[in-house]
């Protein structure tokens, strides 16, 4: 049975995305009354014509970044059976559970292009980013090797994977994880090109 601020949890979750979609539906209709006749939607309906709700729906599931409560725990499931069975949680927790595969002397993989509240703020794209220094401190702490891999979805459900040479890293520099958002920058570069 699910404890009562596990309940509590999903309810908040399910009303964040509730009012997301709201937001982002009024934003539009706003956006239609303050243009003119030939204004578009976002997903493509004409302004001042009737809006499809499937198209609506699309858009918002492509494109709006919503929590599922309910989806979670099936994807962790699927990612502990199909990809590796250790997943491991965000917080303070997860930090020490990485540090013991680290002293252990198994390889760790931190996606590094998650959206972060605590972090310090270097420029992404010319704009200043909330950016985990974790794998920064980790480097520097245990004289980690930094391999970087970079996934692309290039048809439905096909995707190439590029794996680089370790990255060449000063490990007693104070600003360590930049190599690793220039690797970053430089893979979506070269992603918008070739599309």
């Amino acid at each position: 049975a699910s404890t009562r601020s596990a309940v509590e949890d999903k309810a908040n979750t399910v009303k964040s995305n509730h009012k997301i979609i709201v937001d982002f539906v009024n934003n539009e209709i706003n956006k239609c009354d303050k243009g003119n006749d030939n204004s578009i939607t976002i997903w493509g309906d004409s302004c001042k014509d009737n809006w499809s709700s499937s198209k609506v729906i699309n858009h918002i599931n492509s494109n709006l970044k919503l929590n599922n409560p309910y989806l979670n725990k099936v994807m962790e499931r699927i990612r502990k059976r199909d990809i590796c069975k250790y997943q491991i949680k965000k917080g303070r927790a997860g930090t020490r559970e990485i540090v013991s595969h680290i002293t252990k002397g198994n390889s760790i993989a931190l996606m590094i292009d998650q959206r972060v509240r605590e972090g310090e703020k270097i420029p992404f794209f010319n704009k200043p980013a909330t950016t985990t220094t974790i794998p920064a401190q980790l480097v520097k702490k245990y004289q980690c090797d930094v391999v970087p891999i970079y996934i692309e979805r290039y048809k439905f459900n096909f995707f190439k994977m590029y794996v680089s040479e370790p990255i060449k890293i000063n490990k007693s520099s104070s600003i360590i994880f930049y190599p690793l958002i220039l690797f970053l920058s430089a893979f979506i570069i070269k992603t918008f090109e070739f599309h």
